[in-house]
């Protein structure tokens, strides 16, 4: 079992396509798409038209993340607490955004809260169920979701939301973040790792997103994971932003993820 794991889009479809362009020439045995699909990036129509392709093909699940339900109730005629809590930039791309999503073509998916594999558990944003977009973050949070996976009977967790590429290990009371682009999981150890975003990463000075992959490796720990970094044209992606109808404080925070992430 190959699984390739993409995360947040957020409506860019040149990332999305360099994602597809990656997992077509390794190929996978399941594609998993962590969700959040739309909001920040102008490329409406063309991310889910090519998410509703890559479904319609099999052997790919869509995960539902916070953005995802958001249009779900909007399209539903509900502004919901959180939609009223969004700053006024995200509001501006949330509105831009349900201006031109096609009801029928969003109808045309169909969501998962979570997804299981083998002694994986995956969701949009951590392991506490349906509904809740906890970010993990902190050492104490991702401990929480340890536990919650030790609870549930898994060994690790994928996970996406914070747009921030990590790794996390426990053992016997001893626990921490690490940096590896790959490796095999430790079957004596618990993990949770972040699939990061393609659409808008926000950890690193350079805008070239990942691919996460998950090999069955059919030893005690099951898995092999690596981080596979591919580049697309950016320079497009920030032009859209641009060039759109966007007020222009919202395009100036939108590009700035991009040129400078936090």
């Amino acid at each position: 079992m190959r699984l390739a794991i993409v995360g947040d889009i957020h409506a860019n479809a040149g990332a999305l396509r360099g994602a597809l362009a990656q997992i077509d020439r390794q190929g996978c045995d399941q594609l998993i798409l962590i969700g959040d699909l739309l909001t920040y990036g102008v490329d409406v129509e063309e991310t889910l038209e090519l998410v509703a392709t890559r479904i319609s093909r099999g052997r790919a699940m869509l995960l539902r993340g916070n953005h995802d339900a958001l249009y779900d109730d909007l399209l539903a005629g509900q502004k919901t607490g959180y939609f009223s809590r969004l700053p006024d930039w995200i509001r501006d791309s949330v509105e831009w955004t349900q201006a031109r999503l096609s009801p029928a073509l969003w109808s045309q998916l169909r969501f998962h809260d979570e997804v299981v594999q083998q002694n994986l558990l995956l969701s949009h944003a951590n392991p506490f169920g349906a509904g809740r977009w906890d970010y993990l973050n902190t050492e104490e949070e991702h401990l929480a979701a340890v536990a919650a996976l030790q609870e549930r009977g898994f060994q690790a967790g994928v996970f996406g939301h914070t747009h921030r590429v990590k790794c996390f290990q426990y053992i016997r009371d001893q626990s921490g973040f690490f940096t590896a682009a790959s490796g095999d999981l430790d079957p004596k150890k618990h993990y949770v790792f972040n699939a990061g975003s393609i659409g808008q990463p926000r950890d690193r000075a350079d805008p070239n997103p990942y691919v996460l992959w998950f090999t069955d490796t059919a030893t005690p720990g099951g898995w092999q994971f690596s981080y596979q970094r591919y580049s697309y044209d950016v320079d497009a992606y920030l032009a859209g932003i641009r060039g759109s109808g966007l007020a222009p404080g919202s395009k100036d925070k939108i590009c700035d993820f991009i040129l400078s992430p936090s």
